[in-house]
Order: C-alpha cells, then structure tokens, then sequence
C-alpha cells in the first residue's frame, strides 16, 4: 500500500511539473506536432519515471534484486545459534522455512485498518469509477454505431447521426450530423475529422483516459487532458485551412459552435474552444528556432531522475567471489534465538523492509558513518554496548533535529519529560534534546537505569520503546518471561534495530556497499560536547540543500 501511494505522489509531482512546463513556456506556440509529442511524452514519463532507477557508485549486477543473504545452517542442536554466512547464494527466508515475509508483511497491513489502506480504499474507487465510466462511453458508441445507417463517402466511413447530435470522430469512422450544411461545408468537415483519423487522435485520447483513471485525484489531470484535445483541435483545423479558406472555414466554425456535452471519447467538431480555434487559425506561425525551448524537457527529466531516481548500484564483492561473511545474531551479546520460527519471520519482515528501500539504506548507511566513531566513543565512556548506537538509527537515521509528532525530538526522540529527567534543559527557547552529544550522554544513563530494572539489554532497549511498565505489560499480556517470547505481537521494535545492524555491519546483504569515507562530526571529546552549546540553544544547524547538521 505504501509503496501505491509513493508512485502516486512521485508520479503526480512529474504530472505538476510537465503540465506546468507546457502551461506557461510552449502551450502558445504553433508547433502543433511538437506540442502533441510533448504531451504525450510527459503522460509517459508520468507513468514510467517513478519506476526508474539509475544505479550509483557501485558496481555489480546480481545482488539488489535478491531480497537480502540470508541466514544458513540451522543447528538442530541448539536452538540459540545466531551465526549466518552472507552470501550472494543463500536465502534468509527459504533456509529458515518461514512464511515469505512480504505475505506476512501483506496479511498484517489486510488485517489491520490504517490511513494507508483507507487512502488505496479512496483511490480504488475513484479510479475504478473512471474506468467504468470509459467503459460505458465506449458502450454508448457502439450502440450508436450499431443503430444509425452506415455508408462511405469518397472511402470514408461514415455513420449517419440524427439531426442535432452534433459531428464528431472515433478513429477512422466519422459519424456525421449533416443537417443544415452545404456541400462545401460538408466537405471541411469531413477534412476535419478525416484528419483526426488519419493522426490517430482517438489513441492518444484513449491513452489520456486511463492516466486520467489513475490521477483523477490530480486536478492538474483535466486541464492536461483539455489542452491535449485542443492541440488535436489545431491539428486538424490546420489541415483543413492548408487547402481552404481560413476565413471560411473560420465561420463555418462560428456557424457549428455550439455548448456540447459530448458522452464519447471522441472528437466533435464543435465542441472545443471555439474562439481559440479561430485565433490560432490566423495566429502568426512561431519562428522555427522557437523550437528551441522543447529542450527544456532534457533537464526537467534530469531534475527528476537526479530527485528520485537514483538508487545504490549492486553491491561486488572484492575479493574471492565465494568468500562468505559471518554475522552474529546478537544484541550487547545476547543472543537472537533466530531458530524460533515467529523470531525469524519478524526479522524476516524488517530486514525486507529496509531492502526494498534501498534510498532509506543508503541514508543510513551515510549518517552512520558520519556519527560512528562519535556516539560509540561515548557510549563506551558510559558502559553501554555499542549495539545501542543502532537504537538511535532506528529512532531517528541519526538526524539531531528531527521531532515527532508526539513531541519526541533528536537523535534519541526523547520526550520532553523524559529528557529533563536526564538532566536535559526542555524550555521554551532551549532544548537540549538537539544536541547529539549531550543527548547521547543523557541516553546512556537513562539506559543504565532502565538496565537496572529489567536486568537484560534486550529488555532494555524494549523499555526504552515502550517504558518500563509498558514492557512489563506486553509481556504479561502474552504470558512471555522475555522480549523474544513474544509470538503473537506485531511489536518488532527490537527486530528493526537489528535488521538497521546488519545492515550497517554487512550492507552487501541488503544489494549495497559501504558509502566512501568522508569526514565524521566531531570527534567525541570536540568542542560541541563543551560549555558552549549553540545548537542545544537555537537548534541545529543545518545545511539548506542537504539537510545536514553543521556542528
């Protein structure tokens, strides 16, 4: 469901942009053709650009489409065992036997109400509506087509309408209101829509129907649709007027002009815009080099592709190509008991997670390496495992300013409550929960202290979740004597951090490499940690294009 929505958006912020183009820079030059093509070419690119994706500063071809390399070798004789070699051949979910994860990722969402769902719900019907629509326009033609009298005039086929349906095109076949014109008349008006036909006008407008279905949400949709069929408007009126009369042909359009709600998908011949019609008739013709400004279609593409499409390359191991890597399934050296089904399934599910977001994975991968060395300095001056750095990657991507909607903020998402318990100042024009260095400090002695009441750090870092009671309340509930007990819960706060360690520690499991070096935030012991604290007072600094903190 999520994954609709973003096509949806992504797709509807190239539909904005295209049309916007087309709006403001060429929609009044006469390059009909061009315009069409532009057109039509954008309703593509709506379409396919958000399945794009350009591989990136990596260099191999066989990994990213797996899911990611699993786990291998299950000890029958102890159930406890957490040690998998990665390779590029083994499966996590097929070795362990468990459900596909994205069943059980699909079943949960199926049987669970969300906004996401309700949107999908919304947007299933509205676009199932248009389609019904379209369908039964189609319909109404044929009816049309099957009960008026058929006959072909010069080899054109023609339907014979009834006096006041108005003329109009579906392909090739012409169904024509004759009433009340001459044969000069006549005769334009066949061009007209002879020439829709022969430029298969009625393909483009089927296509624009079912984009249409799809966007209908998009009030940019209708107004791109209406300027497709006026450009086919201008088409055909220019075929006409190269061997007639524009002047005629202007007043019998005048003659014809009639409000016309029109239930086909077709051309009427006059139902479009009658009064722009007549002024591009005897517009002056753009300048040839005007075409020049089609080429701002090459970097609006590339703005998009660059915004959205670019994606970490295949991960290429270096090296021996049947080497293998060991991970330990292990939280501040706990074991992770991944031969009980439910724990490989809910590690299944989060490890999937992160693999189909490969842009999540190459933020984290990025912030990580840029934090590292910083909060596992002070991490180990508190005595806290250093698998605790991945609790605050999961909690935030390690982004200081980021807050909750909750009122949870920075890099630990503390609350405001919580935060001055730790010694954190939480006030009106100083928070302090914005400062990762003193952040990181207070979250350590808050993890002491939970340590000190739940006695293990898996249990810790469930409480910091979910608070001590909450803990405690979640496992009687289930009747479980630890965190990993646990089978019927949909809580995998745990699971993620452990799915965002491997990540770290081995991303060629996930189809990425390791980001190249680049300078760390301060190192621990730098002067942010100091008296001065500028960022804890207004906020973090941050970079107006990249996001990123300026400590």
């Amino acid at each position: 469901m999520i994954d609709l929505l973003a096509y949806l958006w992504e797709a509807s912020i190239y539909l904005a942009g295209f049309y916007l183009l087309y709006r403001f820079v060429l929609g009044r030059l006469s390059h009909f053709s061009w315009n069409r093509f532009f057109l039509l070419f954008g309703l593509l690119s709506v379409v396919l650009l958000p399945f794009a994706e350009i591989p990136v500063a990596v260099n191999s071809a066989a990994l990213r489409k797996n899911v990611f390399q699993g786990l291998t070798g299950i000890s029958a004789e102890n159930e406890q065992l957490s040690v998998r070699k990665t390779t590029p051949k083994t499966n996590f979910k097929e070795d362990l036997g468990v459900v596909p994860a994205k069943e059980v990722m699909q079943s949960r969402q199926e049987n669970s109400w969300s906004w996401p769902g309700f949107l999908v719900l919304v947007w299933g019907f509205g676009a199932g509506y248009m389609l019904l629509e379209l369908l039964i326009r189609l319909f109404r033609l044929w009816l049309v087509f099957r009960q008026n009298p058929q006959k072909s005039l010069n080899g054109i086929k023609v339907t014979c309408m009834p006096a006041g349906q108005g003329t109009f095109s579906f392909f090739k076949r012409i169904y024509l209101d004759d009433d009340g014109l001459t044969s000069p008349e006549k005769q334009m008006v066949l061009a007209h829509e002879q020439a829709h036909g022969e430029l298969w006008h009625s393909l483009d407008n089927l296509f624009m129907e079912l984009v249409a279905a799809i966007f209908w949400f998009n009030p940019l949709v209708y107004p791109w649709r209406n300027a497709l069929q006026t450009v086919h408007e201008y088409q055909a009126d220019a075929a006409v007027v190269a061997k007639r009369d524009p002047i005629v042909y202007s007043r019998l359009l005048l003659h014809l002009s009639q409000p016309q709600k029109q239930n086909f998908p077709v051309h009427a011949f006059s139902q479009s815009e009658t009064g722009r019609r007549i002024e591009m008739l005897h517009h002056l013709p753009s300048q040839p080099m005007s075409k020049l400004k089609y080429l701002i279609l090459l970097p609006l593409v590339s703005v998009f592709l660059y915004a959205f499409a670019l994606v970490p390359g295949e991960y290429n191991f270096k090296g021996d190509p049947n080497s293998t890597q060991e991970f330990v399934y292990e939280f501040a050296k706990e074991p992770i008991p991944i031969g009980q089904a439910h724990v490989g399934e809910k590690l299944a599910v989060e490890m999937e997670w992160l693999q189909a977001h490969p842009k999540r994975c190459v933020v984290a991968l990025k912030r990580a390496q840029m934090w590292r060395s910083t909060l596992l300095g002070i991490l180990k001056e508190e005595g806290i495992p250093s698998d605790f750095f991945y609790l605050a990657l999961a909690e935030s991507m390690l982004k200081s300013g980021v807050k909750s909607s909750m009122g949870a903020a920075g890099m630990w998402q503390f609350m405001p409550e919580t935060a001055r318990n730790c010694g954190l100042e939480v006030s009106g024009n100083r928070d302090q929960r914005l400062n990762p260095i003193r952040a990181t400090h207070a979250a350590a002695r808050f993890l002491r202290e939970l340590y000190a009441e739940v006695g293990t750090w898996t249990a810790t870092a469930s409480a910091y979740n979910l608070g001590v009671n909450g803990y405690q309340k979640h496992l009687a509930k289930h009747q479980a004597n630890s965190y990993f007990a646990v089978s019927g819960s949909q809580e995998n706060y745990l699971y993620r951090i452990i799915a965002f360690k491997r990540l770290i520690e081995f991303p060629a499991a996930f189809g990425q490499s390791a980001p190249v070096k680049t300078a760390s935030h301060p190192p621990h012991g730098a002067p942010l940690a100091g008296k001065i604290d500028i960022s804890a007072r207004f906020g973090p600094r941050v970079h107006p294009f990249s996001g990123e903190e300026k400590l």
